[in-house]
């Protein structure tokens, strides 16, 4: 087998604090993550079936695109079998807090994990918190060689706002919280359509009330192309406001970048890293993150950057990644990290799952950089 320094490539970047190491472990970092969480259960797509017990597995989304398309055509019904491989407890809070407890700091994670708290969550391990808002989503996640089909059964999430966070957590639990909190993170807009609520209460009605707020916020954007774009353009004013309080940290795939920027615009950007700035300039938010697995592009007032990280040419787990580089983003700016090397740990952090289904420790990051 091979080992974790040969099966895993960093981007040609160097990750190095200003101590001139690489970035220290976030061990002794109190990190608060809200408000999602699900239970996903992973299936592989059939293609070919050989035998009782055998099949030949549906390598990409392409291909299952196609063989829908080609049904349509002939206006045939199309059947197709799945397999069942596992269920896993799911969403921003989980997987974040996931690897930010394998790194070493303390997580607090409140989202919709039943009420009372269901087992397949109740069995999580790890230096994390469990604060339940509501009943988890349900998923039926496809994972292909080259990217994820994810069909969603919401629940309380479709009507999570803030005054069911306050009914369910407690005014003084979330303040006291967010108090100890030296960085939060919020996820996902696109699953959670009243979180511009959420946001704006947090801005007028909660951090005004702390002497000491979270140092800096990163909000998931999800796939807000469930939205409309006027739903879209209404919730970014929630952003702008409350970045007046705390530095906001928007970050999304390229199709959620891109479906920010076109409520708001019918041009066409001529780069990822040209949407970037684009949505940067509109909302108005400290820095935007975006990243797919050709690019990473960020902007901020005073720098805009993009990293080509490796292509992964054998991904053992696709679902989940964004969740984990969104993590890696977290670990970095308590860092300190700024520009290429903060894309460049983000990255770092998801490759690692991508190639291994697990979420690394800090010393197994320092060995693959090493």
């Amino acid at each position: 087998m091979k080992s974790v320094q040969n099966a895993i490539h960093p981007p040609v970047v160097d990750i190095h604090h200003d101590n001139g190491g690489f970035p220290p472990a976030p061990t002794g970092h109190d990190i608060l993550l809200g408000f999602d969480g699900f239970i996903d259960t992973i299936y592989s797509m059939v293609d070919t079936r050989t035998g009782p017990q055998s099949y030949e597995r549906m390598e990409s989304l392409q291909m299952f695109g196609e063989r829908i398309t080609d049904s349509a055509s002939r206006a045939s019904s199309l059947t197709v079998e799945w397999n069942s491989e596992s269920m896993q407890p799911g969403g921003f809070t989980i997987h974040c807090g996931d690897v930010l407890a394998a790194l070493g700091a303390d997580v607090v994670q409140v989202g919709t994990y039943g009420l009372p708290i269901e087992q397949i969550f109740s069995s999580l391990t790890g230096s994390t918190d469990l604060i339940s808002v509501g009943k988890p989503t349900k998923t039926k996640a496809v994972e292909f060689d080259d990217n994820k089909l994810i069909l969603i059964d919401s629940h309380s999430q479709l009507r999570l706002d803030w005054s069911t966070l306050l009914e369910r957590a407690g005014y003084s639990v979330l303040r006291d919280q967010m108090r100890s909190a030296d960085i939060m993170g919020v996820g996902t807009w696109g699953k959670i359509p009243q979180m511009p609520t959420i946001w704006g209460e947090m801005e007028t009605a909660f951090l005004e009330d702390l002497a000491d707020p979270p140092d800096q916020i990163v909000i998931d954007l999800g796939n807000i192309r469930m939205l409309t774009p006027s739903a879209i353009r209404t919730g970014v004013d929630a952003l702008a406001q409350l970045n007046q309080t705390i530095p906001v940290t928007l970050t999304g795939n390229r199709g959620e970048i891109d479906a920010l920027a076109e409520a708001f615009s019918n041009t066409s950007f001529e780069s990822f890293l040209a949407t970037a700035v684009a949505v940067h300039d509109i909302i108005g938010v400290e820095r935007v993150v975006g990243h797919n697995a050709e690019a990473i592009v960020m902007c901020t007032s005073s720098s805009k950057v993009t990293i080509s990280p490796p292509k992964i040419s054998a991904p053992t787990r696709l679902l989940s990644a964004g969740d984990r580089f969104n993590a890696g983003l977290i670990y970095g700016l308590l860092a300190g990290l700024s520009g290429e090397s903060l894309l460049a740990l983000a990255d770092l952090v998801a490759r690692y799952y991508i190639q291994t289904g697990q979420s690394p420790t800090y010393s197994q990051l320092c060995q693959v950089l090493r």
